[in-house]
């Protein structure tokens, strides 16, 4: 099928809506999840690594870097996302809305993708509706909105299915890089990656070009998948998670063989889906099942389809976690919404018409259930950070409790010197292996313990809010102990946030009057879940 006019302009109209969509919440105020700040700020410690290159002592670099900001996940996530966000933040600034703005260019160039994909697959009007649907649908557009790896990750799978596909309908060793750059992006994007692999094949067998893949020419591809697997791996075995003396997260075998755990997905894609998009996307089942004239690319999307269901199953036991993950589906549940429209009879234009309404109204459906919810955000950080900024203090300023990435982030872009130490309470006071059920190992029972903390690390400031958003005795303690005469509030900033949990907090600012050297000249955060202690020598850094 020639591209023509009618391409372009449903390309560009699909384009400008998803900028639209997205771009509408770009400067919509802080971070509101957690991961969000870590995301930004694993760009903000590239963008440094490629202005510094400190190729000679890399990790030393990096240990000094998470001391003085540590807000980091690259211990927890993966980096292309962050590489490609340093470079919008070269590009843009450093900011809120670059973060944003890089996830807003993977939402766009995945629509682009999918709708070359899908227009060579099922054909125009199947290519527009489906993705049509994509880019309107509420989960899809939610999680599109935050600094999250979920829609840069849809963007991945869908290139490196393009370029899986690619070479085996032509297997040359340039196609073959070529899918193993994609597939190899796609997997240092989020493990989670991993399930559209056995869909890959189950396409290839369809596509009865299995023997394709052991022909030389896919050596280039194979080498780099490996390399993606061998990072992960190895990534796993050094930052994996592990709780102090025992891991709390042992697997629930019992678990996993009940009917409430397999059903749990399905639970989930009903909630995350509006009930029109649904209705479609069985029909859509339906249709491909008993349609003789199904392809390859439909069988993708069914293995696309189940080898989720199955992953998610086992290795997810959390109901509420499996929400986010349904945007993976996002494609899938496009195509299927869109799919009976395929066998439209051109020569009955009415039935046309009514297939373009049909999944219109349900894209209208998913706009109105869309600006229903308000995007979250929590401001107020961005005023602390500057005010303690502004005091020009070059010894460790003491963060607790609940949002200590978007108080380093905000501190971090006023700071390209990198003159601040940030402490966290939950690094210091007691330390917890990402959330509370992967580990808790506490370090204060009362208040003296506190004080002696503020006096080893030479603590000037405390940013603290006004009452634990963590769950944590000892951030009630600390919040507690902030009232004695050792202190004095120097500055109050209200939380401005959308989010109900966040609602009536104040973010107090305190100067510890009783600050004291630090000791040694150096300062030691311990890592327990690492296993080890990292180090910043400020005798050496001054």
């Amino acid at each position: 099928m020639s591209w023509n006019k009618t391409d372009g302009l449903q390309l560009f109209g699909l384009l400008l809506l998803c900028a639209i969509l997205t771009g509408m919440t770009l400067n919509i105020g802080g971070f509101w999840w957690t991961d969000e700040s870590r995301h930004a700020m694993d760009g903000v410690y590239l963008y440094d690594v490629i202005r510094d290159l400190p190729l000679a002592n890399l990790y030393q670099y990096t240990e000094e870097y998470f001391v003085r900001f540590p807000a980091l996940g690259l211990t927890w996530y993966l980096p292309f996302f962050a590489f490609i966000e340093s470079i919008v933040f070269n590009l843009f600034g450093i900011s809120e809305f670059s973060a944003r703005l890089t996830v807003l260019l993977f939402a766009l160039l995945g629509v682009w993708v999918w709708y070359l994909l899908a227009r060579n697959a099922w054909g125009r009007s199947v290519a527009f509706l489906s993705s049509l649907i994509l880019i309107t649908h509420p989960i899809y557009m939610y999680w599109g909105r935050s600094v999250m790896l979920e829609v840069p990750l849809v963007t991945m799978m869908i290139l490196a299915f393009v370029s899986f596909d690619g070479f085996l309908k032509s297997p040359t060793f340039k196609r073959s890089f070529i899918a193993g750059i994609a597939i190899f992006a796609m997997v240092l994007t989020k493990q989670t990656s991993l399930f559209l692999f056995p869909a890959l094949l189950v396409y290839a067998s369809y596509q009865q070009s299995f023997k394709t893949l052991f022909r030389k020419e896919v050596l280039p591809a194979y080498l780099l998948t490996g390399l993606a697997l061998a990072v992960v791996y190895i990534h796993a075995r050094k930052f994996g998670v592990n709780a102090f003396g025992g891991d709390n997260r042992a697997y629930d075998y019992q678990a996993l063989f009940s009917v409430e755990r397999w059903t749990m997905c399905a639970r989930v894609i009903y909630q995350a889906y509006t009930l029109p998009v649904l209705l479609l996307a069985a029909t859509g089942i339906l249709t491909i099942a008993v349609n003789k004239k199904r392809n390859a690319y439909d069988a993708l999307i069914l293995a696309w389809l189940v080898f989720w269901y199955l992953a998610i199953t086992i290795v997810i036991s959390a109901e509420n976690n499996v929400l986010r993950y349904t945007t993976y589906l996002a494609p899938v549940v496009a195509l299927l919404t869109s799919r009976p429209f395929l066998n439209v009879d051109p020569r009955k234009p009415i039935m046309d018409y009514v297939a373009y309404s049909t999944a219109v109204l349900a894209a209208i459906w998913n706009v109105v259930v869309l600006a229903d919810n308000d995007q979250p955000y929590v401001d107020g950080y961005q005023k602390a950070a500057q005010f303690i900024h502004n005091q020009s203090v070059a010894v460790p300023v003491l963060f607790c409790c609940k949002h200590d990435g978007n108080f380093i982030f905000n501190l971090k872009t006023l700071d390209s010197e990198r003159n601040h130490i940030v402490l966290r309470a939950d690094k210091v006071l007691v330390s917890i292996a990402v959330v509370k059920s992967f580990g808790v190992k506490s370090y204060i029972e009362n208040k003296s313990d506190i004080l002696a903390i503020l006096d080893r690390y030479g603590v000037s400031y405390i940013v603290s809010e006004d009452h634990d958003l963590v769950g944590m005795e000892e951030f009630e303690l600390l919040i507690e102990t902030l009232k004695g005469y050792e202190f004095e509030l120097v500055k109050s900033f209200a939380v401005d946030t959308n989010v109900d949990e966040f609602k009536n907090t104040n973010i107090h600012i305190y100067r510890y009057l009783q600050q004291k050297p630090i000791v040694n000249d150096e300062i030691v955060i311990p890592m327990p879940h690492l296993k080890r202690e990292i180090r910043l020598k400020l005798s050496d850094n001054r």
